[in-house]
């Protein structure tokens, strides 16, 4: 159980890292509408990340019972897509927050995960850049 919870701390720490970068580089470029795309993006991966991450715990301890799993699963899905439809629409209706970079930064999260589980194994060990 610990595995996990430090896996999944080390995941979103990789991904407020990128966000951090990114930001940084947009804010020098003086693009805010840049910044805040990425940081709203990244927040709400960050947040379905977690929300999906409680939801495999509870599933796997059989915290929800064996007969509403299946409803459980589909009402909490409905609401990370729900709520992630609702952001992007915000940032597409707002002038202050790019589409794109909001896009990217609901990768993040995938980048951060993809970097530290699979890319280290495949290059032997050896990391190149660390986040």
């Amino acid at each position: 159980m610990q595995e996990f919870f430090l896996a999944r701390k080390k995941i979103i720490r990789g991904a407020i890292d990128l966000m951090i970068i990114c930001s940084m580089v947009s804010i020098v470029l003086k693009r805010w509408d840049f910044a805040f795309g990425f940081l709203l993006g990244t927040m709400l991966s960050i947040f379905n990340f977690k929300i999906l991450a409680s939801d495999i715990l509870k599933i796997c301890t059989l915290q929800v019972k064996k007969e509403k799993i299946k409803g459980y699963i589909f009402v909490r899905y409905g609401v990370r897509y729900l709520l992630t439809f609702l952001i992007l629409f915000i940032s597409l209706k707002n002038q202050n927050i790019n589409i794109y970079t909001c896009l990217a930064g609901l990768f993040f999260i995938k980048f951060s995960a993809l970097w530290n589980y699979s890319l280290k194994y495949f290059l032997g060990g050896r990391v190149w850049v660390s986040l």
